[in-house]
């Protein structure tokens, strides 16, 4: 409602039901230029009958305007300019300008924005296909843990950041001769263009501790179906806890018992190589090691099973060949031999990798009477081979130039000194 306190007595002589009537009869017209043809029909415009002297250069009115709200009996009722522009709830500007076209004997106008053809600060689409075409250049790959929840989501290499890419972007247009867009606009094409993250290692959450938590915060839940909720999540943490203390104490019994030989197993994330900071490598696709490593609990030592993409692949074939090959040199004289590992199905949880030992514990090869496997619950997996993992991985990201070309120098080299690892 409008509090007017003019001479007109606007809010006294138009009610508010009857200015609601007005406002929504006049928005349905939905014709920018017949709205515009409407407001001048409410306006009465008046020649000046007397001016005053003024100075010489002053500008002159024209005229003076007076403002009508038409009631639905017909009748015409005046009122001030504020009263009439928010009935309506239109600028002073729109009003200005369709009484200035209908005085000129024009008409009152149609909505002329974005009518003006191509802005001149606007970027060319041929600009904008340069910076797309240039983020596209860079090498890129699908996450394997959020596959399923981010279908189209991919990943740049964790030594990129856009102010990188916007550099390697400047110096590739000083090499065609182009003019390169401003790093805001980069960063606008690359927000709004792509579905690109740099990959950040971190820590593995629960799923089910994840889906418990989702599942407790729906306010539809009653007191039974949240208190169920909360048993069930501390089931599954009990069940957690319970795994990792027995493998403490299989670790420590290790230590004491000589015939006993207790080991996790893991395999690292595949990792270029080499490492080289040179512009053109971020366009090229790199070639990846991989590296199986294996935990022996009893020395606290970390053992390194490096292979390349081009001799093999990451599945149970070569796990299993690198773990039968570490039990014949490291505990071939154990009489028990306990194997702690995640839950990965594709890497360790499979047919292949316990056909592959049941075999090697049944040959003449090994004095190995009893192999047993235990897996951790999944998302609190986090066995001693992640720390080695992590020793690695915070050295490789310091090195940016392998002078040597052997895998196995390569590990050694990113080792860190305060750790000792056999590789």
């Amino acid at each position: 409602d409008v509090s007017c306190n003019c001479k007109l007595k606007c809010s006294q002589n138009v009610s508010k039901d009857e200015r609601k009537c007005m406002f929504e009869k006049f928005w349905e017209i939905g014709s920018f230029k017949r709205q515009n043809a409407f407001i001048c029909g409410l306006v009465q415009r008046n020649e000046i009958k007397q001016r005053r002297p003024r100075k010489e250069g002053g500008l002159l009115r024209g005229g003076s305007n007076k403002y009508f709200l038409k009631s639905e009996t017909g009748i015409s009722v005046p009122v001030c300019k504020r009263y009439f522009l928010q009935t309506f709830c239109l600028s002073d500007g729109r009003v200005t300008r369709a009484l200035k076209k209908s005085i000129a004997g024009n008409s009152p106008g149609e909505d002329l924005r974005g009518r003006k053809g191509c802005p001149s600060r606007k970027i060319p689409d041929d600009e904008t296909n340069y910076v797309i075409e240039h983020i596209g250049s860079f090498t890129c790959y699908e996450s394997h843990y959020t596959r399923v929840q981010n279908p189209n989501r991919k990943y740049l290499s964790d030594s990129l950041n856009i102010r990188k890419m916007y550099s390697l972007y400047i110096e590739k247009c000083k090499s065609v001769g182009r003019i390169p867009v401003k790093e805001n606009y980069y960063r606008k094409v690359f927000n709004t263009k792509f579905n690109l993250h740099f990959y950040v290692p971190k820590k593995d959450t629960c799923k089910k501790c994840d889906t418990f938590k989702i599942k407790n915060s729906n306010p539809e839940l009653n007191e039974v179906e949240k208190k169920q909720l909360q048993v069930d999540h501390e089931v599954h943490l009990r069940k957690a806890e319970l795994a990792r203390s027995c493998m403490k104490e299989d670790a420590n019994s290790a230590k004491t018992n000589p015939e006993t030989y207790v080991c996790s197993i893991d395999l690292q994330k595949a990792l270029p190589f080499p490492v080289l900071s040179v512009s053109d490598a971020y366009y090229k696709r790199n070639l990846y090691c991989y590296n199986f490593g294996i935990h022996d609990m009893e020395k606290d030592l970390g053992y390194f099973y490096v292979w390349d993409e081009t001799k093999g692949s990451r599945g149970a074939q070569e796990l299993s060949s690198c773990l039968i090959k570490h039990l014949k040199t490291q505990a071939n004289n154990n009489k028990k031999v306990l194997i702690y590992r995640g839950p990965c199905t594709g890497q360790n949880r499979n047919i292949k990798m316990t056909l592959a030992l049941m075999r090697f514990i049944q040959s003449d090869e090994t004095n190995i009477e009893v192999l047993d496997q235990k897996f951790l619950v999944s998302g609190h997996s986090f066995l001693p081979n992640d720390s080695d993992f992590g020793s690695v991985e915070s050295a490789a990201k310091k090195k940016r130039f392998v002078p040597t070309s052997t895998l196995v120098q390569y590990h050694v080299d990113l080792s860190p000194h305060q750790k000792v690892y056999i590789v």
